[in-house]
C-alpha cells in the first residue's frame, strides 16, 4: 500500500461508513489518495493479485455470471462511457494506452442508457464542441455542431438515436473515433447487457463493476466530488468502494484519466478543431 494512502487512512478508518464518505468527499487529497492509484502502483498490483486465492473467492461470489468475456485472459485499460467519440478525453486515454504498452486499451460503451441533455456528457455527444484555440483575451474559441435534434432525443435510448442526417447516431460516433484511431474497432464492447443485468440504477451494478477491476483490469476515470457528479460520487462511487475495501483489504484500481486539478473542465468533452471537418461532410451529406 502506498504511503500517502496509509496516512490518509489513519486517522479515519475506526469512523463509520458515513463519516468516513463526508471525510473524502470534504478533503480532496485524502479523497485523490484513496480512490486513485499510481500507474506504478497499479501495474505492481496487478503482480501481487493475480495469484490471490482469498480475492478469486471475493470475486466469483460478488460475480456469479463471471467477469465478462473481453475483459479475460489479458490485462486491459478500460474506460466505460456512452459512446466512443474522439474527444479530448479519449485523446488522453488513447495517449496513455501508448505509454503503457503492456495493458490492451478497451472501451466500453453503454449504448442502452438513456439520453438526457441536462448530463454534461451526453450533451457534448450530440452538440459537438470544437476546440480552436484561445483568444485574445486568454478565452477558449470554441465552435459547435448539432448532429441530434437534442430535445426530440431526450429519453430515447442512445442506440435508438438517428443524427439528422439518418446515419445510427452510435455508429456516426464509431466512425467518428476510429477516422483517428483506427486500429481500436476490435477494443470497443457494448457493456449494456451486462449493465442492465445488474439493475436499472447505478446503485445496483457500481459495486459489481468495481470488482471487474480487483485483479486483471485497471480503469481510467475521474470521479468528480462537486455539483451534481459530486451527488454520485457520495451516494453511489464511495459506499461500493468502501464495502469492497473492507471485505478484501483492496481497492479497485483506478487511475485518474485525467489531471486531478483540471478534472470535470469542459475542455476534456471537446474535440481538436481540426477533426471538424469529418463532421462537416457528413452534415453536407443530409
Amino acid at each position: 500500500m502506498n504511503t500517502a494512502l496509509q496516512t490518509a487512512q489513519k486517522p479515519i478508518l475506526t469512523r463509520d461508513q458515513t463519516d468516513l464518505v463526508e471525510y473524502l468527499m470534504c478533503n480532496k487529497q485524502a479523497f485523490d489518495d484513496f480512490v486513485y492509484t499510481p500507474w506504478q502502483e497499479a501495474l505492481r498490483q496487478l503482480d501481487v493479485r493475480e495469484y490471490d486465492a482469498s480475492l478469486d473467492s471475493y470475486i466469483n461470489q460478488t460475480l456469479p455470471d463471471g467477469i465478462p468475456e473481453i475483459m479475460r485472459g489479458k490485462r486491459s485499460m478500460v474506460i466505460l462511457r456512452n459512446l466512443a467519440t474522439p474527444n479530448f478525453e479519449f485523446c488522453r486515454f488513447m495517449i496513455s494506452a501508448d505509454s503503457l504498452s503492456n495493458l490492451n486499451p478497451l472501451i466500453l460503451e453503454f449504448k442502452e442508457d438513456k439520453f438526457a441533455d441536462v448530463n454534461e456528457l451526453k450533451r457534448a455527444l450530440g452538440k459537438l464542441p470544437f476546440y480552436k484555440g484561445l483568444d485574445s483575451s486568454q478565452r477558449p474559441i470554441v465552435e459547435y455542431r448539432s448532429v441530434i435534434d437534442m430535445s426530440h432525443c431526450n429519453g430515447k435510448h442512445i442506440s435508438s438515436l438517428k443524427t439528422s442526417w439518418g446515419e445510427s447516431f452510435s455508429e456516426f460516433h464509431r466512425a467518428f473515433f476510429l477516422d483517428i484511431f483506427p486500429n481500436m474497432n476490435d477494443n470497443i464492447y457494448d457493456f449494456s447487457e451486462w449493465v442492465l443485468k445488474k439493475g436499472n440504477s447505478s446503485k445496483d451494478w457500481y459495486k459489481s463493476y468495481f470488482c471487474l477491476f480487483l485483479r486483471n483490469n485497471v480503469l481510467f476515470e475521474n470521479f468528480i466530488t462537486t455539483g451534481r457528479d459530486g451527488e454520485h460520487t457520495r451516494e453511489v462511487v464511495l459506499p461500493a468502494i468502501l464495502d469492497i475495501f473492507s471485505k478484501t483489504g483492496m481497492k479497485p484500481l483506478i487511475i485518474a484519466l485525467e489531471p486531478t486539478n483540471i478534472e470535470g473542465d469542459t475542455f476534456w468533452l471537446s474535440y481538436p478543431g481540426k477533426t471538424v471537418d469529418f463532421v462537416d461532410k457528413k452534415m453536407i451529406s443530409k
